[in-house]
């Protein structure tokens, strides 16, 4: 079992891959994502929704699908008992991207 900061570091790596030019590492990011949501602490799962959020909203307009696929990938295979938690989330900073003034392309994602 890995303790929280190695957690911390492996889900900070792979959520970096998802920023990567190849496609191949970006898409072998998105399967080691729903790997590690089943093995990580129930704090580095809410980290992983909350990043995957922000970039949806707020990261880079090329890159608004890989990261739309990994938080569909967080939404179909996050562990049962983490599902509250994670919606609960989704929702408040979904609905707010949605709801507000930005970009046409985030309310269509």
């Amino acid at each position: 079992k890995m303790d929280a900061s190695m957690e911390q570091r492996i889900c900070a790596a792979v959520l970096k891959r998802l920023d990567d030019p190849s496609n191949d590492v970006q898409s072998k990011a998105i399967q080691c994502l729903a790997i590690l949501l089943k093995k990580v602490q129930e704090a580095q799962v809410y980290e992983i929704c909350d990043k995957l959020c922000g970039l949806i909203l707020d990261g880079k307009d090329e890159l608004r699908d890989i990261y739309s696929i990994g938080l569909k990938t967080l939404v179909a295979d996050v562990p049962e008992h983490n599902g509250k938690g994670v919606a609960q989330r989704l929702i408040r900073r979904l609905l707010s991207g949605v709801s507000g003034d930005g970009v046409i392309e985030i309310k269509l994602e």
